[in-house]
């Protein structure tokens, strides 16, 4: 919704269809065109049945966003194979599969500009979640080589990492509950959690050409996170 209020039209992708369209009437709203394709991002060919859908119905792709992920919590000890290719296939499969689909016609245009969502958990231990952490590395990793492969062709690729951030899918039960959401917050400089909207700033920044000498680059939008006070917080309180 940021991107379409700053001028962009949106292809909007999901796997369910109904919570696609309702998107897509909102962006109506604000004037810009709006296209709905409902895929599975771990799923080359759908992949590509995207980009052709896009393709024909713009001409061109100037921006993609990467934002598909999924999260959980077990010790590695614990963590079954599956879990592991689950995590890895909603976090790290599906930017490599979308960067590769969406980066030939960039890379064939010469300009485009791709953001990854990472998170600010790639850089920081958080126990039991070696899976997640895992992905999300990787994916700074991958981003800084396309940006190395791309540039020379007008391609900047970067990573928008959030904190802890609410949407209607976020299941914060894993921290412990509302007395360790408190917690948490005491390691968070600005003392609260984020929104949606609060990345919308540095993704129309990232999108455009504002940020047109910006690429490898990892923004941090997490608030002020301290995950080691954090660490001491939770080790007072234990």
């Amino acid at each position: 919704m940021g991107l379409a209020q700053a001028g962009a039209h949106v292809v909007v992708a999901a796997r369910t269809a109904a919570d696609l369209e309702n998107i897509a009437g909102e962006i109506h709203k604000v004037g810009r065109r709006a296209l709905s394709v409902p895929t599975d991002v771990r799923d080359s060919g759908q992949i590509a049945n995207m980009v052709e859908r896009t393709m024909t119905e713009f001409g061109k792709i100037d921006i993609l966003v990467n934002n598909a992920g999924g999260f959980s919590i077990r010790p590695v000890l614990q963590m079954p194979e599956e879990l592991w290719d689950a995590i890895m296939g909603k976090n790290l499969r599906s930017v490599f599969l979308c960067c590769k689909a969406v980066g030939a016609v960039m890379v064939e245009q010469r300009r485009g500009s791709i953001i990854n969502i990472s998170s600010a958990g790639a850089g920081f231990p958080d126990p039991e979640a070696a899976h997640y952490g895992a992905a999300k590395a990787a994916i700074n990793s991958l981003t800084q080589s396309l940006a190395v492969e791309w540039g020379p062709y007008g391609v900047r690729v970067n990573t928008l990492s959030p904190g802890l951030v609410q949407t209607p899918g976020a299941d914060y039960e894993h921290l412990g509950g509302p007395e360790m959401i408190k917690v948490r917050l005491q390691a968070i400089a600005l003392r609260r959690v984020g929104t949606p909207e609060d990345l919308v700033g540095a993704a129309i920044f990232l999108a455009s050409d504002a940020s047109a000498y910006v690429t490898g680059a990892n923004i941090l939008v997490h608030g002020g996170y301290l995950p080691f006070h954090e660490r001491l917080l939770m080790e007072g309180s234990s």
